[in-house]
């Protein structure tokens, strides 16, 4: 088992991430959130 799928996963989550906070931090409108992702073999919670 390879973990190729997950870590292009992750990656794909981590650069949503900054792309959301890209977007929404020229109208500083809170930019905090939370993202949390569960998987049976990853458990990820980025709060930015």
């Amino acid at each position: 088992m390879t973990d190729a799928p997950l870590a292009r996963l992750l990656l794909f989550a981590l650069l949503l991430i900054a792309a959301i906070s890209l977007v929404r931090a020229p109208r500083t409108v809170t930019p905090t959130f939370a993202v949390s992702l569960n998987t049976p073999h990853l458990s990820v919670s980025v709060s930015l």
